[in-house]
């Protein structure tokens, strides 16, 4: 072990090397004033020992005086627990327990990364995290085809605006072919019903479903004639088709009451007939998926196979609901589980808390076995795992019952119909 005066010497090497007046031999004259008072009692009393001593100059020596971080690392090194909370514009980092800088733009964040902004500066604009909508990278200027909302968020253009002001319809910008008139992006035809074919004007195809297009195929209508018998079905975000029937003009289609004028949707994707977006509103299902009957429902659920609880009927195309007593079962009574939920016991397909006299739960399966053909009531298969017998046979040697009389050294006992 080092003495304490080697301690001491070392102490005060350091202190002149780093410039630190050598006269001050004693922790307490250490100037603790710009640590925060939660943690100035604590450090004095750790810096009594001379060790922590010379590791306290050692750390100090590698941060400015005015580095707002330096005493969270002083305190991780020494030990101490209750380090400060890091300051807005930096977070704590979790590899080395330090305040840490944010990205640029950001008021406050979660990490490094330029996406993980908690708030942002209020110069710059918030672009929301895509796979984390609390989260945002903070951007001087938003991308092409946002804007900057009042509460500094980036919000997207409604096509075809390229780019827009203040609202996502207030276009300053159009896409290619568009034109702006008012705030507003225009086909060269579409104000007048039509669309340019060969450098021309001229009629949309099939203008009894399209009344506005911005192309010359059918695919490329953006407002049908009639858009209460007609649905428009979105080939892209900016044209589609005007159909009255969404399932004929594509298979996995539902016509949307939840926009105006109605639309048609797509069916999610275990569907291949739906009527509305849940995996749970299919009317028939995709290749190799069966149909899941739900309770008190038309639809249903399609998955590759039965759920627990459910069986496959005999056409081998839905999967039914068990009775509720039954975890896995392959009829619809309670006669036809086939495995019981914990504490249920399985007997003749049926699931029962407890097992009937002449049989026992096995242990192994759960299911109740019967006992050995002398045994009346047992805890086994065989007739040496008896509670008690079958008349005439008498129980001895405890729990066997396999024979008429009693042992030499046994008597009979009537109550208990046994030899003991």
């Amino acid at each position: 072990p080092i003495s304490l005066s080697q301690k001491t010497e070392d102490v005060n090497k350091k202190k002149i090397e780093l410039g630190v007046n050598t006269n001050k031999s004693s922790a307490a004259n250490i100037d603790v004033s710009h640590l925060p008072p939660t943690l100035t009692p604590k450090l004095e009393s750790t810096l009594n020992n001379l060790a922590y001593y010379l590791r306290y100059w050692e750390i100090e020596s590698q941060y400015d005086n005015d580095h707002r971080h330096s005493t969270t690392n002083i305190c991780q090194e020494l030990g101490i627990t209750e380090c400060p909370v890091c300051s807005r514009g930096s977070f704590l980092n979790s590899s080395d327990w330090s305040c840490h800088s944010c990205p640029i733009g950001c008021a406050t964040c979660k990490s490094a990364a330029i996406d993980e902004c908690l708030e942002c500066d209020p110069n710059f604009a918030s672009l929301t995290n895509p796979t984390n909508s609390s989260l945002y990278q903070c951007v001087a200027e938003c991308l092409e085809g946002q804007f900057k909302d009042t509460n500094n968020v980036c919000q997207a253009c409604t096509p075809p605006c390229r780019a827009c002001e203040n609202s996502p319809t207030a276009c300053t910008a159009c896409y290619e072919k568009y034109v702006i008139l008012g705030g507003t992006c225009l086909y060269e035809c579409v104000d007048f019903g039509l669309t340019k074919i060969n450098g021309l004007c001229t009629s949309c195809p099939n203008p009894s479903w399209c009344v506005r297009c911005v192309g010359e195929t059918t695919k490329e209508c953006v407002e049908c004639t009639d858009p209460s018998s007609q649905y428009f079905l979105r080939t892209d975000p900016t044209k589609g088709i005007c159909t009255s029937n969404c399932s004929a003009e594509h298979a996995n289609t539902y016509v949307s009451s939840a926009v105006s004028p109605l639309e048609c949707r797509f069916c999610a994707e275990s569907c291949s007939l739906c009527v509305g977006p849940s995996p749970e509103e299919c009317l028939k299902c995709s290749s190799h998926l069966i149909k899941i009957e739900l309770p008190n429902s038309a639809t249903f659920a399609c998955e590759e196979k039965c759920p627990n609880n459910y069986f496959l009927n005999s056409s081998g195309n839905l999967c039914k609901k068990c009775d509720e007593s039954c975890f896995s079962c392959d009829g619809p009574s309670p006669q036809n589980c086939t495995q019981c939920s914990e504490g249920s016991l399985l007997e003749d397909g049926k699931c029962t808390q407890i097992c009937q006299s002449g049989t026992y739960r096995n242990p192994l399966t759960g299911a109740c076995d019967s006992c050995h053909l002398n045994c009346e009531t047992c805890f086994g298969a065989d007739d040496k795992s008896c509670y008690s017998c079958k008349h005439p046979i008498i129980l001895t040697n405890g729990n066997t019952c396999n024979s008429l009389s009693c042992e030499e050294h046994e008597f009979y006992d009537s109550e208990q119909k046994g030899c003991f």
